[in-house]
C-alpha cells in the first residue's frame, strides 16, 4: 500500500478467476458427458454434436463476460480523508457510498478457507450511525494488510486532529 493522495483498487483477479473455474467446472463435466453419450449413440448427428459444442462455448463466453463485469463493477477509492465505494458501474443499479476516516469505528475482515490460502477476502467498514457495515469491499487482495493500512490512516488523522486541537488551546487570546 502506498500513502498517496488517492488509492484505487478493484476486486482480486485471482478470486474472480477461481469463481470462474468453479462455475465452469460443472458445465465442462456436463459437456463432456453429453458429448460422449451422443458420440456413442447411433441416432446422434454431427449437427447435434456441433450444437452442444456451440452451447458450451457460449456458456464459457458468458462466464468470461460476467467475470470481467464483476471485476470492473466495483471501484474502491481511498481519498485523503474518506473511503468511497462505487458499485454497479456496469450494472443497472448504481450506488456510491462514502465514509470519512474519522467516522469509521469498526473494520471487519472475512475470508474463506481458499481466501486465507490465496490471501484475499472481504473488508468491511462500519460507523456508529448504522448497524452492521456501510461499506463492504469484496475479494480484496491482502485484506489484513489493507485493513492495517486504513487503520494507520485513521490513527494518523486522529493524532493530527488532537495536535491541532491542543495547539489552538495553547494560543493565548489577545484581550
Amino acid at each position: 500500500m502506498r500513502n498517496l493522495e488517492t488509492y484505487e483498487c478493484h476486486r482480486s483477479a485471482l478470486a474472480l478467476f477461481l469463481k470462474f473455474l468453479l462455475a465452469l467446472g460443472p458445465a465442462t463435466v456436463l459437456y463432456v458427458l453429453l458429448y460422449q453419450i451422443l458420440l456413442i449413440s447411433p441416432e446422434s448427428s454431427p449437427k447435434t454434436l456441433n450444437g452442444i459444442t456451440i452451447l458450451y462455448r457460449l456458456i464459457c463466453l458468458v462466464l468470461t463476460f460476467e467475470m470481467i463485469r464483476l471485476y470492473f463493477n466495483d471501484l474502491y477509492v481511498f481519498g485523503h480523508n474518506r473511503v468511497i465505494r462505487f458499485s454497479g458501474r456496469l450494472s443497472f443499479r448504481y450506488g456510491r457510498v462514502a465514509i470519512a476516516f474519522k467516522d469509521i469505528r469498526d473494520i471487519g475482515i472475512q475470508q474463506s478457507l481458499i481466501g486465507r490460502i490465496l490471501n484475499y477476502g472481504t473488508v468491511s467498514f462500519g460507523t456508529s450511525s448504522k448497524d452492521g457495515y456501510e461499506v463492504v469491499m469484496y475479494d480484496l487482495p491482502e485484506p489484513h494488510r489493507f485493513a492495517a493500512f486504513v487503520q494507520d490512516l485513521i490513527q494518523q488523522m486522529r493524532r493530527e486532529r488532537v495536535q491541532l486541537e491542543s495547539s489552538t488551546e495553547k494560543k493565548p487570546s489577545a484581550a
